[in-house]
């Protein structure tokens, strides 16, 4: 049985994104006060629809956020590079350094 790997499109991580910077508390990881895991879960399922939308790879609302978590993790090791001009403070990646590490994929 082979195994295949889903390839996740350009437009696919700029709609990502675009969530993900209209829900600072979904991309830092947290939920809101109050919130469960069943609504944090039937938020991803949201947001994978707005996704597969778009159109292949199909993916489910736990594969897409384990998508974001991977590119989260990218993003912070490509800012921990001395040579990068990401500067020292992670905290300012979800919102100023996104778009440049975009352009430079």
């Amino acid at each position: 049985m082979e195994r295949t790997t889903k390839r996740t499109t350009t437009q696919q991580f700029q709609k990502l994104v675009a969530i993900m910077e209209n829900n600072p508390d979904v991309a830092r990881g947290m939920g809101s006060f109050g919130s469960t895991k069943k609504s944090r879960a039937e938020l991803w399922e949201k947001f994978a629809t707005e996704l597969n939308a778009i159109g292949p790879p199909m993916r489910n609302g736990r594969e897409w956020n384990k998508v974001w978590l991977d590119y989260k993790l990218k993003l912070k090791k490509k800012c921990d590079k001395p040579t990068r001009n990401c500067g020292h403070r992670r905290r300012t990646l979800y919102t100023t350094k996104l778009n440049t590490t975009r352009a430079n994929r």
